[in-house]
């Protein structure tokens, strides 16, 4: 998964409209109303967030509220916010 590098050699993605709220990490199958295809974007979702799971690139989720940036974790069959850093 290729993202920016920012100082200090921080890689970080920016998810723009591919997640729009934190349940979609814990649920990436849910989509918005705002996605055309729901079934395309909860793969590209969870492709995006199997990606950087476990890795030290972060998530910089435009949609989130405080914290913006942040390492995710795989948890079951979803995701979570790794927050150490933040």
């Amino acid at each position: 998964m290729g993202g920016i590098v920012f100082g200090h050699g921080r890689e970080c993605v920016f998810s723009g409209d591919i997640i729009h709220h934190p349940i979609q990490l814990k649920y990436p199958q849910l989509s918005c109303m705002g996605c055309e295809d729901q079934a395309l974007s909860a793969r590209t979702r969870t492709s995006l967030l199997d990606g950087i799971a476990e890795t030290d690139t972060m998530l910089m989720a435009g949609h989130f509220l405080a914290p913006h940036a942040t390492h995710i974790e795989t948890e079951g069959e979803g995701f979570r916010m790794r927050c150490s850093e933040c």
